[in-house]
């Protein structure tokens, strides 16, 4: 798991990583809260809830309204899991440089 962990932050530290978000980024001893969570999921999750509907508006000219909420669902579920997991890395990470650092909020 150390590897896992290793990795997703090595990820997340590029600036490549976070191309026109770079403000969405918490400095390395900054504490992610749910907030950030939700917030992060939605934004970097749009762009595949976009790719899938337009996808299937290409091949059949509609998109029921039954396969937009489960593209949206699946996503966004995807999404927090994924976040959910950055975030246990990145505060793991923060406690060990300040113990006392405040969650980030989505506002800075």
């Amino acid at each position: 798991m150390k590897t896992l962990e290793t990795w997703m932050l090595r990820i997340a530290d590029r600036d490549a990583t976070w191309i026109g978000l770079g403000w969405l980024r918490p400095a390395k001893h900054q504490r992610i809260g749910f907030a950030y969570i939700l917030l992060s999921s939605v934004l970097l999750g749009l762009p595949g809830m976009i790719m899938g509907t337009g996808l299937i508006y290409f091949c059949i000219g509609r998109v029921p309204p039954e396969i937009l909420a489960s593209i949206v669902l699946l996503v966004l579920l995807i999404e927090l899991m994924l976040h959910s997991l950055f975030a246990h890395y990145w505060n793991r990470r923060a406690m060990t440089s300040t113990p006392n650092a405040p969650p980030h909020s989505s506002g800075q």
